[in-house]
């Protein structure tokens, strides 16, 4: 019987695979039979391996193995994230940081490591700009490095999107209902396109023209119209996930006014929220920023979904599970000319909140019409069934 270290060993050979652009798109047994039969790859390339005090142990060394398994170089980078930023310059550390990867002369990088919004885009902005191939894999455990939502095929995904956008591409508002209580309104800017993540299928795998993701995809995001929140949104215990705390260990209640969180009520997750929120954005330029919604975005991968309960998932794939999440705080914004400016949201706070229960959701269109996107029991195999 496989066990969980051998498949995560498997699965990550086809992450640096992918990253490489080499082999199928799909995990099946003939992929990895061909990865075990051989130690060499089409090309030579060096990867390096980035963790911080957050990674769990004994992950930087399946992530190695795996290299030497596909007869690859490889280097680890372990940076110190315990001194608080408030104690040394913020700037400072990105450019430390940088410099010791532009020493590693990588052409491939597993970014393990947990950051703040700041860096984390900092750090992304370089990849790109020199064309390191970078898998972004935040809070990544043994555990999840096991799960199927690690393989899920980039093209049955890419067709979800594709029949997905046909109902939401010009949809003025989204509302989330349940009998626990949340009704909250959330608008949106029908001249605005919905994003995805593009390096998922296109130039990450191959020329590295995007060359910076999560990993695994996918999901499609949307500013929202930054004054248009509107209700409340319970979050049960056991059935919500909120970065970077995991599953909610108390009921909170968001109450939203004009786009802005005016109240949290609840207990032990409340106040951690709270705490968090204040301190995370002490050094925002937008007082507001990180106490608004600025995202909301629905997953695509279909074997994310059964696993997001799990207690040790991080964000990166419980986010990707087909429902509905949105995040306090920052805009993601990869093409700032598809947005509307006026709907982003600078912030050091990028905290999503995914509902795991079903809730319903519906939406109103320009000319008024409606249509119930997803039943308090569905999924969203529901999508685009009338209200």
């Amino acid at each position: 019987m496989e066990t969980l270290r051998v498949r995560a060993l498997k699965n990550a050979e086809f992450v640096l695979s992918k990253v490489m652009g080499l082999g199928s798109q799909v995990a099946d047994e003939d992929f990895f039979s061909q990865l075990s039969s051989t130690n060499t790859t089409l090309r030579k390339e060096k990867v390096l391996i980035v963790s911080n005090s957050k990674t769990e142990l004994g992950l930087v060394d399946l992530w190695c193995k795996a290299a030497q398994a596909l007869g690859l170089e490889w280097q680890h980078l372990f940076y110190d994230d315990t001194v608080p930023l408030e104690v040394i310059d913020e700037e400072k550390k990105i450019e430390e940081y940088i410099q010791r990867v532009e020493l590693a002369k990588a052409d491939v990088c597993i970014r393990l490591a947990t950051d703040c919004v700041n860096m984390c885009r900092s750090l992304c902005d370089y990849a790109s700009s020199v064309g390191l191939r970078t898998a972004e894999m935040p809070g990544l455990t043994i555990d999840s490095l096991a799960s199927p939502a690690i393989t899920e095929s980039p093209e049955a995904m890419l067709q979800r999107e594709t029949e997905l956008l046909n109902y939401l591409h010009d949809i003025r508002w989204l509302i989330f209902s349940s009998g626990d209580g949340t009704f909250l309104q959330i608008g949106l800017d029908p001249s605005e396109p919905w994003q995805s993540d593009p390096s998922s299928f296109r130039g990450f795998y191959e020329d590295g023209t995007v060359p910076v993701d999560n990993f695994p995809g996918r999901e499609l995001y949307k500013n929202v119209a930054r004054q248009e929140v509107e209700g409340q949104v319970v979050l049960d215990a056991l059935d919500t996930y909120v970065e970077p705390f995991g599953i909610v260990d108390s009921p909170v209640v968001l109450k939203f006014h004009h786009g802005r969180l005016v109240l949290i009520e609840g207990a032990n997750s409340a106040r951690r929220l709270i705490r968090y929120i204040s301190e995370t954005s002490k050094g925002d330029m937008d007082c507001d920023a990180a106490f608004g919604v600025g995202e909301i975005a629905i997953g695509l991968n279909y074997k994310a979904d059964w696993y997001s309960r799990a207690l040790s998932i991080p964000t990166l794939i419980v986010e990707k599970s087909p429902r509905f999440h949105f995040a306090l705080g920052a805009s993601s914004i990869w093409n700032s000319c598809l947005v509307n400016l006026a709907n982003v949201a600078y912030s050091a706070v990028h905290l999503d909140i995914v509902l795991l229960r079903k809730h319903q959701v519906g939406a109103i269109y320009p000319d008024g019409s409606q249509r119930l996107l997803f039943g308090a029991a569905g999924s969203i195999e529901r999508y685009g069934q009338s209200a």
